[in-house]
């Protein structure tokens, strides 16, 4: 790996920075190839991310799979570094929708999370009062998605696609599903044996309540709040660092342009901060909790592994 790839970092030192050794960025969100918020591509980001001592960034990307990104830069640019490049798919009309080759295909790479319908859902498209507010990229032709039939069972065809995320020991991402479709895919993927089980910003993006994030704590989910996320998200947060420590994962990126994401890390690690939060408690939720998710403390090698 060349040195322009991990760079020289020009910004004033901040101490909170040294947080971010051995935490794990479990969403670095791509349009087309660049990261939305720097402009930066996965080379890039993951040489920044190397130098601050990471474990891990996950790349992820509403409208493609990323894992062919993540295997070859890992097999590439990033085969002698200690950070570890996983790919995810959210599976939106753009891939297929519930498509169990996608899930596949990312899998059998380096991926490691598997998103349900986020752009695609239909609870999302109903919140953004579709079609008329539909969002700019997504195929309009598409089907909207979800999960469940009309009397709120799962879908039987979901059923294979649950048995890879399982044998594959993925992660399966609630997506932008409801909040009711939420309790029962998981149900299901528990069923299957999926055991890593995620779901960002409940309160925004699927509708939950308290009485559904208890649900989802029950069936053994970890809940991620993004450090931009709304004011309701960010108190399930606070509550959840007191009261479930080991099931709370902390986001590093905040909304607004950065010319780095250290910048981005750090402005999220004093978001966090200043809602309350200690260094211990942030410290787990950005660190141990997701290594554990991701079953990235087991890893001892970057590449991808078809028959693993």
């Amino acid at each position: 790996m060349s040195s322009d790839i991990l760079g020289r970092s020009h910004e004033p030192a901040d101490p909170l920075a040294g947080w971010l050794s051995g935490s794990v960025d479990m969403a670095c969100d791509l349009e087309g190839v660049t990261h939305r918020e720097t402009g930066l591509d996965p080379i890039e980001i993951a040489g920044e991310a190397s130098k601050l001592g990471m474990k891990a960034v996950v790349l992820q990307a509403h409208d493609y799979c990323t894992a062919p990104i993540a295997a070859y830069l890992a097999d590439a640019d990033f085969k002698d570094a200690s950070i570890t490049l996983c790919g995810s798919v959210a599976l939106n009309t753009t891939v297929g929708g519930l498509n169990v080759y996608a899930v596949e295909h990312t899998l059998m790479l380096a991926g490691k999370v598997v998103h349900m319908p986020t752009l695609s859902a239909v609870n999302f498209l109903r919140s953004q009062r579709w079609p008329s507010r539909h969002p700019a990229g997504l195929d309009r032709t598409g089907p909207s998605l979800s999960v469940v039939d009309a009397r709120g069972r799962i879908l039987p065809e979901l059923k294979e696609l649950l048995e890879i995320v399982a044998v594959r020991g993925g992660v399966l991402g609630a997506g932008f599903l409801h909040a009711s479709e939420v309790l029962a895919l998981f149900e299901a993927a528990r069923a299957c044996g999926v055991t890593r089980l995620l779901t960002v910003d409940p309160v925004h993006n699927n509708g939950a309540r308290p009485e559904d994030v208890d649900a989802m704590l029950r069936q053994h989910a970890h809940i991620m709040v993004s450090a931009a996320s709304n004011r309701r998200d960010r108190e399930l947060a606070l509550s959840l660092a007191a009261t479930h420590p080991d099931r709370l994962i902390l986001g590093l990126h905040c909304r607004g342009r950065a010319p780095s994401v250290r910048q981005q890390y750090v402005t999220a690690l004093h978001a966090w901060r200043e809602l309350g939060l200690g260094e211990m408690e942030i410290r787990r939720a950005i660190g141990d909790n997701p290594r554990r998710l991701l079953d990235l403390d087991e890893d001892v090698t970057h590449r991808a592994h078809p028959d693993g």
